[in-house]
């Protein structure tokens, strides 16, 4: 008897897929938000 059937880790494994992307994104977006305070205070 298994636990978790196929649809239940098709779904798993697209939640972690989601969350993988997310990651990503918020990676970027840090590091974009860091690119322009660093572009920031090279002015001053």
């Amino acid at each position: 008897m298994s636990l978790l059937n196929n649809q239940d880790l098709d779904r798993l494994n697209n939640a972690i897929v989601s969350a993988k992307q997310n990651m990503a994104s918020l990676g970027d977006s840090s590091r974009n938000t860091l690119n322009s305070l660093q572009d920031e205070l090279d002015e001053l």
